[in-house]
């Protein structure tokens, strides 16, 4: 059999009519030509791609020639055929009609199947080879038959745009571009997120799912991220809308569509590798964020970890502290306000008093209210108040 049939998340899904009509219907055709190319029954061969096709076996009552037929191109030629009141007459009279009904091959509902025997009986092939050398020997083949089979780099590219790995590489480049922008100048962590970013772009490019405009929108909004975090204090509407930008595009690879078409899901089977993709990606998200805290808290306290990844640039030279100094009467647990973005060395003010802080881990923006871990004497240790 070879009706078309639609696979999402690994179950076979309905295809709607009219679209199913129109996929039939090109396989039908195409199925035509090749058979009339090659000698073989278009009826037989059209049932195996459509289920509500019935195909006769019939007899020429003079010449005594078989035919396979669909029976609703030559319904009213036939005698004896079955009808919804009479039931089929297998040994009809020849008396009548030209052509008279033996029995059915296929009937509504079931697609042509055969084994070998009913295959050869119906004459869809003339040979049949129990190996490949009774074929060479047969057809008096020299060189080595070359099998024609999906090459390594086909594997990998259905291996890398399954939802499973795509998740994968959506965390691992979302925690890349958090650490990237949390230590100074470009980094491992940067060229990690660009290599996982253009793994998943790539990958979904190559199969037809990312179209150039997708790629276009998903890198605008990275770079208005970029400008929103690095160039702009607060955040504001560069942010919001590069993040709309990017959740946009990852939202539009999920659907498989034409460059001019607006990426949207018509049919069931796009609606489940949507919501499939959506939720790999809504779990990638979930997990980078909790990842992400976990990275601000505890990362920058492992010794080599915290050099490698999240290494906060020394503080500017400070004078050391005098026995007077209003810093040294500050004592941890004290509540504060940041003056001074720390990124991580900035200004708090704390009991009115303006101090300089380091924030640990993370970077703390103005009006931001912070808590004093430890006072180092000429700084505070702060933190975000939770």
């Amino acid at each position: 059999d070879a009706m078309p049939i639609m696979i999402s998340g690994g179950k076979i899904v309905e295809i709607p009519e009219k679209e199913r009509g129109k996929i039939e219907s090109f396989a039908r055709a195409e199925i035509r030509m090749l058979a009339e190319r090659n000698g073989h029954n278009q009826a037989l061969c059209e049932a195996m791609i459509t289920i509500t096709m019935k195909v006769w076996l019939i007899r020429n009552t003079q010449t005594g020639e078989l035919q396979l037929v669909n029976p609703e191109k030559e319904y009213r030629k036939i005698h004896g055929a079955p009808t919804a009141t009479q039931p089929a007459k297998s040994t009809a009279k020849r008396a009548g009609g030209r052509w008279e009904y033996v029995k059915t091959i296929d009937k509504t509902g079931e697609l042509v199947t055969m084994h070998t025997e009913e295959a050869r009986r119906l004459g869809f092939f003339v040979n049949a080879f129990d190996d490949m050398d009774d074929l060479e020997k047969h057809y008096n083949i020299t060189v080595e038959p070359v099998v024609l089979t999906d090459n390594w780099s086909e594997g990998l590219v259905a291996l890398l745009t399954s939802p499973v790995v795509m998740s994968i590489l959506m965390f691992v480049g979302i925690i890349a571009i958090y650490a990237e922008l949390h230590t100074p100048g470009f980094g491992a962590a940067g060229a990690v997120a660009i290599v996982c970013f253009a793994i998943v772009f790539g990958s979904h490019y190559l199969v037809g799912l990312a179209n150039w405009w997708e790629i276009a929108l998903f890198f605008v909004g990275v770079a208005l991220l970029a400008v929103e975090l690095l160039l702009i204090p607060g955040f504001g509407v560069a942010g919001v809308t590069g993040i709309l930008c990017c959740v946009a595009a990852l939202l539009a690879m999920l659907i498989p569509n034409t460059p001019t078409e607006i990426p949207w899901p018509e049919t069931e089977g796009a609606w489940e590798m949507f919501k499939t993709g959506s939720m790999g990606l809504m779990a990638a998200f979930v997990a980078a964020t909790v990842a992400a805290m976990f990275l601000a808290r505890y990362l920058p306290k492992v010794p080599i970890a915290g050099r490698l990844v999240l290494a906060a640039p020394e503080a500017p030279h400070t004078p050391p502290t005098t026995e007077d100094a209003p810093i040294l009467n500050i004592t941890a647990g004290q509540v504060g306000e940041v003056t001074q973005t720390c990124r991580p060395v900035g200004k708090v003010r704390i009991d009115g008093r303006l101090v300089d802080a380091i924030a640990d881990g993370a970077f703390i923006e103005t009006g931001a209210e912070v808590v004093v871990l430890r006072n180092e004497g000429n700084r505070v240790v702060i933190e975000t108040k939770t």
